[in-house]
């Protein structure tokens, strides 16, 4: 069947303040043309939709699940009948509303993904996606990447909505078509994504007289979409919210338990930060998940040593106080000092296990986002993808469905990282690509670039993710080898693809390191000489290579200033740089962990990151919504990180960026 959601009549409504919620920051903003046919997703949620709102009674069974959301990709079949509105609303008049809430549940959680789509279909929704007209399109993604929650009380009676909707009898379809038109007007219409069971502490009794387990409140996600040949008329942000039930996340931390919020937090708008906070280096490690780690040992190790010490450094006196032994009743045990060093010894190896499987992992990717993100028909560009962190990153875009191309020196390693890539994601070759590249030879570079452009119509993520580390030396070109591959070849590569990452509106992600706090450009003359090779004071490789991931955030910074300042309409695209702490890899290894025994090594790398943990943050930025990152910014854990005093200098950034472009102009 066809669906076609009608436009609502104008109806004259008073405006109420909200805390400052403004719908324009919190719907998930969509393309999505009026009528179009529905698949087995979108039966299965209008069916549940119309049988909630036939439901006043609280007498049906909702599974205690976390979150019901579903991947939709949809095939938009154009209309030939002239005469649609009439047979939708025949249609729809045949329908029988089902009140099987549960079995309507069931149904969409057990149904099978739908088909990946050929070649010439993701054509024709990229055509599709340029066109202006009114009515239909061929084929049309839907990506969320707003939300907002919208909070419904159940009481003794029913669910019960707000009292303007109940004054003029609105349901919750009628009360989100018209905020959407009051706040966003007729450009943008609301689509129910799904329903979430969520437990509250609101208002944890049983309900009365009803033989139900539904208690407190309930949230419901909706989502808008924009009407394909409809002028964009998004109000001022200082518009008020038409509606007491949309709440604000502060709101929104008082009706969800713990749990919940922090699964929520992601898709909800964050305006307290827009900057990144100065910190001193301690402070920065600190909140490093290998350091957290490391810490928590020591001190649990400290902590027994001044235990051993108030007990006169007797081992067998400290057995018999223990509270293990004393429990069991062995502390008259001949083997009561054994048993106690196995119980130490136990202790000690638990409190490992737990720091390095769930402190030093980091912070993990949100499990929505994780999940939904949809990237399909996009680009991305990954340097250093052959391996690492870089290989994880291509890994997951792949599986959001994003064409994925990585670049690296080893063409043999480049092959087996395609072939191991396109298995682990099931993808055909056509999703994957290959392209020799050499961040220290800008020719190379270059070259790289161009193929780049000619066998790719877009580019929609740039993720500057390769670096080398280890001893000082000059590549061919006689310039410092950190600071050429790791910052001047991203910094060429991302020029030559300015123009199109301007007019795809893409996002550049440059990967720094909290190792950016080892350089002092006070000690360094390059700004005013060129020199890549002379730093004054510490002269150590860990100076350079921390120069090296400073200067990508003053890239990040000094190119997101000139995005600023384009013209309105070329607005859109967004750089940032990001962190992702102490991984296992290659790189880890040549850098900081060389000159360290090889015990010491091997117990340390037990408290770094995996690759896949370690491609979390990057992963962060190209799947959040825009609102919710500060362009420009550095990120490290999936917010915003600490940074050097010397990280937001403009006039060493804008001085950099002058050298480095004269550089790669010669």
């Amino acid at each position: 069947m066809r669906l076609c959601v009608p436009k609502l009549a104008a109806v004259q409504r008073v405006l109420t303040e909200h805390a400052g919620w403004k719908v324009q920051i919190a719907l998930c903003i969509d393309r999505q043309p009026t009528i179009y046919v529905e698949r087995k997703t979108e039966v299965a949620y209008r069916e549940f939709f119309e049988a909630w709102c036939s439901t006043t009674k609280n007498d049906l069974k909702v599974p205690r699940l976390g979150i019901i959301e579903s991947k939709i990709s949809h095939k938009i079949v154009p209309s030939r009948d002239n005469n649609v509105a009439k047979d939708i609303l025949e249609t729809e008049n045949k329908i029988e509303p089902r009140g099987e809430l549960e079995a309507l549940l069931a149904a969409e959680i057990n149904l099978t993904p739908t088909r990946r789509r050929t070649k010439r279909e993701q054509h024709e929704t990229v055509e599709a996606s340029h066109q202006n007209i009114d009515g239909d399109t061929k084929s049309i993604e839907r990506c969320a990447k707003e939300w907002l929650f919208l909070t419904v009380k159940h009481k003794y009676s029913g669910w019960m909505l707000p009292t303007t909707d109940l004054y003029y009898g609105d349901g919750l379809r009628e009360t989100l078509q018209r905020i959407c038109q009051e706040q966003l007007g007729n450009s943008y219409m609301p689509y129910f994504l799904g329903y979430a069971p969520f437990l509250h502490r609101t208002l944890p009794f049983k309900q009365a007289e009803q033989n139900s387990d539904i208690l407190g409140n309930k949230i419901f996600y909706f989502r808008a979409r924009h009407i394909i040949g409809t002028e964009l008329n998004i109000l001022p942000e200082s518009t008020d919210i038409v509606d007491h039930a949309w709440c604000t996340i502060h709101e929104l931390h008082s009706k969800l338990n713990d749990t919940s919020f922090i699964q929520s937090l992601p898709l909800t708008h964050h305006g307290q930060q827009t900057t990144n906070p100065v910190a001193p280096e301690f402070v920065a490690r600190l909140c490093d998940p290998f350091h957290r780690s490391v810490c928590y040992i020591a001190i649990f190790l400290l902590a027994f040593i001044l235990a051993f010490g108030a007990a006169g450094f007797d081992i067998h006196f400290m057995a018999k106080r223990s509270a293990v032994i004393n429990t069991l009743k062995m502390s008259e045990s001949p083997w009561v000092t054994q048993i106690f060093l196995v119980q130490v010894a136990l202790s000690v190896v638990s409190i490992c296990v737990v720091a390095s499987r769930y402190v030093a992992s980091g912070e993990k990717l949100n499990y929505i986002l994780r999940e939904v993100t949809d990237l399909s028909c996009q680009t991305a560009v990954i340097t250093g993808g052959c391996g690492g962190i870089g290989k994880e990153i291509a890994l997951q875009m792949l599986k959001w469905k994003c064409k994925v191309v990585v670049l690296g020196r080893d063409k043999t390693k480049g092959a087996n990282t395609i072939e191991h890539l396109r298995k682990e994601a099931k993808v055909n070759f056509d999703m994957i690509q290959y392209v020799e590249m050499d961040l220290n030879d800008l020719k190379s570079v270059k070259r790289a670039a161009e193929e780049i452009m000619k066998n790719n119509a877009s580019i929609d993520f740039l993720i500057n993710n390769a670096g080398i580390a280890g001893d000082i030396y000059v590549n061919a070109y006689k310039r410092e080898s950190m600071f050429a591959a790791n910052f001047l070849g991203h910094f060429y590569f991302t020029k030559l693809f300015l123009p199109t990452l301007i007019r795809d509106k893409a996002r550049i992600i440059n990967v720094s390191s909290i190792a950016h706090y080892h350089y002092d450009p006070v000690d360094d003359p390059i700004l005013k000489t060129g020199k890549t090779l002379g730093l004054m004071k510490r002269k150590t490789p860990a100076a350079y290579y921390g120069r090296s991931k400073l200067y990508n955030i003053w890239h990040t910074q000094a190119l997101q200033r000139r995005f600023d300042k384009l013209p309105e309409e070329q607005k859109g695209v967004v750089c940032l740089s990001c962190a992702p702490g102490i991984v296992d890899t290659p790189l880890l290894a040549s850098y900081a962990l060389s000159s360290v025994p090889a015990l010491v090594a091997s117990i340390l790398r037990l408290f770094t990151k995996s690759p896949k943990d370690g491609a979390n943050t990057a992963l962060y930025l190209c799947s959040a919504p825009l609102e919710e990152l500060v362009p420009g910014a550095y990120y490290y854990e999936c917010k915003l990180g600490y940074v050097s005093k010397h990280a937001q200098d403009i006039e060493k950034q804008e001085a950099l960026y002058a050298i480095a472009d004269n550089i790669s102009s010669n």
